[in-house]
């Protein structure tokens, strides 16, 4: 992870409205906002595959796969992030077209190789 974009420590609400008008996304982390750095074709490609096969297996038990721009919150709210994919049975609300609290399953992807 990036260093802090800044010394200023963030309310959840403050990070929020942040985000929503922001064109780089930010993961929080304990009131700090640390830049997301854009992905690569490998991590792009790893994870379709990997929204592709939950989708499949896991539609029809009432599951929602998101992928790459939803962030989840981390029980305590103190912490939110962007996974590459992850599955929830959360029904789309106001507060989750903005963040996610209950997933079932996290994907994330760390290729170390060009492509």
């Amino acid at each position: 992870m990036k260093a802090a974009v800044s010394n200023k420590i963030y309310t959840v609400d403050e990070y929020v409205q942040e985000e929503l008008r922001s064109a780089v996304r930010h993961q929080f982390v304990d009131g700090q906002l640390f830049e997301l750095a854009g992905e690569k074709r490998l991590n792009n490609i790893i994870a379709g595959f990997f929204y592709l096969l939950f989708t499949q297996s896991l539609k029809k038990a009432g599951y929602y796969v998101c992928i790459n721009d939803v962030k989840i919150a981390i029980p305590g709210g103190a912490k939110y992030y962007y996974p590459d994919v992850f599955v929830t049975k959360e029904k789309s609300t106001e507060k989750t077209l903005i963040y996610n609290m209950n997933p079932k399953l996290l994907s994330r992807s760390f290729p170390n190789q060009p492509m």
